[in-house]
């Protein structure tokens, strides 16, 4: 097996696992499902009823997305439908941040991220890599030897992962450091 294919199958384990996660923690969980209808309404700025429709079909996207990146020979298909979503919701939650709308976005049910920055820069990295996929020749799977397993299990792992501990991550890597303190200030004490 190439690399090129390993890391196809990595790709789509990897938004296939975050779009399954996605979906889960919302189907499964009333309360977070009703978390993200109203993330919806207050990110978007429209009614009850229409952030039903829009969180409804944002949903049923998510899950065409995770059918389309497994199923053989509809990945193009599959990253086409991940781009679009994630610009979808790039731009969504750019124009809550415009207008100064601050709340969880309901994404991944507890473990959703507060709308800012990050989140946006996290979308719009996820956005890149999604189209890369979407307009390259990627080999279709095949069935799937051992050691694609481990590129698989990978993917989704790391998947997991981001959605457990992006927030984390970013506040470390951003976090500005303090100034040294000065030598003697804790001398004279």
């Amino acid at each position: 097996m190439s690399i090129g294919y390993q890391l196809a199958i990595f790709v789509r384990f990897f938004f296939a696992a975050l779009f399954a996660t996605a979906v889960l923690s919302k189907v499964t969980h009333p309360r977070r499902l009703q978390q993200f209808v109203q993330a919806t309404g207050k990110m978007m700025m429209v009614s009850w009823r229409k952030a039903i429709y829009i969180a409804m079909a944002a949903l049923c996207c998510e899950a065409g997305a995770v059918v389309l990146l497994l199923a053989p020979g509809t990945s193009r298909s599959g990253f086409v439908l991940v781009s679009g979503l994630l610009l979808v919701f790039s731009a969504v939650i750019s124009g809550a941040l415009r207008r100064d709308v601050f709340s969880q976005c309901g994404c991944f049910g507890s473990t959703s991220s507060r709308l800012g920055h990050r989140l946006l820069a996290r979308n719009i990295l996820l956005l890149a890599v999604a189209l890369s996929c979407a307009v390259s020749p990627l080999p279709e799977l095949r069935p799937i030897a051992i050691s694609s397993w481990t590129a698989a299990v990978t993917g989704a792992l790391t998947a997991l992962a981001l959605i457990r501990y992006y927030d984390a991550l970013a506040t470390l890597l951003t976090r500005r450091s303090r100034p040294p303190r000065e030598m003697s200030a804790s001398i004279d004490k």
